[in-house]
Formats: structure tokens, C-alpha cells, sequence
């Protein structure tokens, strides 16, 4: 395991032999492996929310969903856009990984009984219509 995190760039090894982050995030070389992530992690929790907010019999509000797009962009200025919100959704996803590390109670540890997964999802997209 420490071997692969280091080969792909996710953490260093410092003199003393401990690790150290080196991203909050890594985006795996392989093909395939990006495909598995994205349907898992992606499309997977995109899905369940989905899913539970159509539910007639969810007890609780709907969990937040939006998409925000518009049809009437410039394709030269395409480039720009995209370079400009994802910067954008990068600092906000620090500060809100930032703030969900914050609230980890136990961790670290292996059992995870008794504990939630939550998180939030954003992607940009082009229709190449």
C-alpha cells in the first residue's frame, strides 16, 4: 500500500520514514480505474440522492441537488470558463473537505459501525452537441 501511495503521488516519505499527504485528492493513472471511481463515487451517489428524494416514503427533506448550465456560451470562450470554474469548485471543495475532516470522530480506526458516509459531488460538463 505505501508503496502504490507513493507511486502515484499521493503521499512522500519524509527522513524518519513517516508518510506525509502530499494531495487532499489523487486521480488514478488507469483508464479503467478512473471508470470505476467515477460510476462509484460519481454516478453512485448521484443516483442514491436521486433515488431518495424521488421516494414518496422518505421520512426527512430531500437531500440538496442542483445543476446550473446555460445553452448559450460562446465555444471560444469555452476554455476560459472551464479553467475559471474549476478553480472555483476546487477551493470550495478544499474548504468543504476541510470542514468535514473537522467533524470526524474515530479516525483512523477500521470499524466504521455506527458511523455515516456524507459528502458532496460536483462535476463541470460541456455537451459537445
Amino acid at each position: 500500500m505505501r508503496t502504490e501511495l507513493k507511486r502515484i503521488g499521493a503521499v512522500g516519505e519524509r527522513e524518519d520514514g513517516s508518510l506525509e499527504a502530499l494531495n487532499r485528492f489523487f486521480i488514478p493513472v488507469d483508464e479503467d480505474q478512473r471508470l470505476e471511481i467515477g460510476l462509484r463515487m460519481g454516478i453512485g451517489s448521484l443516483a442514491s440522492t436521486i433515488a431518495f428524494n424521488a421516494d414518496p416514503d422518505r421520512t426527512g427533506p430531500i437531500r440538496f441537488q442542483r445543476v446550473t448550465d446555460s445553452s448559450w456560451i460562446d465555444p471560444d470562450g469555452v476554455p476560459d470558463i472551464q479553467e475559471t470554474l474549476t478553480n472555483q469548485l476546487k477551493e470550495f471543495m478544499t474548504s468543504i473537505d476541510s470542514q468535514m475532516s473537522e467533524l470526524e470522530t474515530d479516525h483512523g480506526k477500521v470499524d466504521k459501525s455506527g458511523k455515516k458516509r456524507i459528502g458532496i459531488g460536483m462535476y463541470f460538463f460541456i455537451d459537445d452537441e
